[in-house]
């Protein structure tokens, strides 16, 4: 186990492989007086450790013409770890911050999010929406159909969802659920399980596995299809809770450093709880409509369009929204609140506002759930699609 029960500031002090028992008492008795620290005679036991509020290393008698390598060691392998420096003439050197590796992000304009309808199963409605200005799309099955719908529309984003009734293995998803995959187009996303259907994701050791299964699809779909889309995650709105520095530290592990290598796209579902929460501005947004910025800001997800990797440019597939609108427990969706189209309308106009605010570009698109005849008629928007369209303007 390297990760701490709870986060505290942990020092360590490190005595050479030249010290006789002798030394090794006086170095452990200052460390007791100082600050009653941990001493061993190990450079990776006083690195190594997540979940901690802060790591130092204490080196002792270190010559002065060594101490870089041993910067240079804690900023390799243990980087975040503070490097300090005692004994061998006696004053302690000023703590060197070896800070953790960033990888700089490049700053290019950023891309504007399309509005749309989640369809479920009704494909047959994405003519009307369309030509009502709608331009993102989620289809639930018709693998072919939908990517037929996306080379058609190529101003729009289509998201496609395989209707799980249980687990499946990241082998057969890809045979069953997309069909070997194929070449679908640019503009066409697959997903993978919906929010915790399948395998639930809020504490670290779920998150683990299902991430384990996200990769291991987004692996396989990359080997086939080269140049195709996945989006992992698709996130509700409460999950992960980012209140819990344990759920940071197992995101920004997984979630995030896949996401910032270029490994695939999040899908995050981003409701309003009641009509009016979203044009707040107390800042309680963050925990509905903008809650995948805490993946930013907490977890070290990078919220630009491109990054540098390995000495080349990689386009990040940014964040998605599958599922969004008004979801009042009880109630439901808009029509279920007694909210018609114009209502609808300025959600969506609101919601490209607080969306873009902080990080321009970082959510491509956002689908309005759903339309009739899905089984969730308390939140079907179809008389809507001229006013959703309109937010795209």
């Amino acid at each position: 186990m390297t990760t701490a029960r709870i986060p505290y500031d942990r020092i360590y002090n490190v005595y050479p492989t030249t010290a006789t028992a002798a030394r090794v008492a006086e170095i452990s008795a200052k460390a007791f007086a100082a600050a009653r620290s941990t001493v061993g005679g190990s450079y990776d036991d006083a690195g190594i450790g997540d979940g901690l509020s802060s790591k130092t290393a204490i080196c002792w008698d270190i010559p002065q013409a060594d101490r870089q390598n041993y910067i240079n060691y804690f900023k390799e392998h243990y980087p975040g770890t503070i490097v300090k420096f005692d004994g061998t003439g006696g004053s302690v050197v000023p703590p060197v911050v070896v800070p953790p590796i960033v990888v700089p992000p490049i700053v290019v304009p950023p891309v504007s999010i399309r509005m749309g309808v989640n369809m479920l199963h009704r494909q047959d409605l994405i003519n009307l929406a369309h030509s009502d200005g709608c331009r993102s799309f989620l289809c639930m099955d018709g693998y072919s159909s939908a990517q037929a719908f996306a080379r058609q529309y190529t101003d729009s984003i289509f998201l496609y969802r395989k209707y799980m009734t249980g687990y499946m293995s990241p082998a057969d998803f890809i045979q069953y659920g997309l069909e070997g995959v194929g070449n679908p187009p640019p503009n066409f996303y697959i997903l993978g399980m919906n929010e915790g259907d399948i395998l639930p994701y809020g504490e670290p050791a779920q998150m683990q596995v299902h991430y384990d299964w996200d990769i291991d699809v987004a692996t396989r779909i990359k080997a086939i299809a080269p140049n195709a889309k996945y989006y992992a995650g698709s996130f509700s709105v409460g999950t992960p809770d980012f209140t819990r520095q344990d759920v940071c530290d197992k995101f920004r592990a997984t979630y995030s450093a896949a996401y910032n290598a270029g490994k695939f796209g999040i899908d995050w579902h981003t409701y309003s709880p009641t009509p009016d929460h979203i044009y707040r501005t107390d800042g309680d947004q963050i925990w509905y409509e903008t809650r995948y910025e805490m993946a930013v800001t907490k977890c070290g997800l990078i919220p630009s369009v491109t990054t540098l990797i390995n000495g080349g440019t990689v386009n990040l597939m940014g964040i998605v929204s599958g599922e969004t609108g008004l979801d009042v427990g009880g109630k439901g969706g808009f029509p279920g609140c007694g909210l018609g189209s114009t209502e609808i309308g300025n959600w969506c106009k609101q919601y490209v506002v607080v969306t873009q605010k902080n990080y321009p570009g970082l959510l491509r698109a956002g689908m309005l759930f759903t339309v009739s005849g899905n089984g969730w008629d308390s939140y079907a928007v179809d008389g809507a699609f001229p006013n959703i369209g309109a937010s795209n303007k």
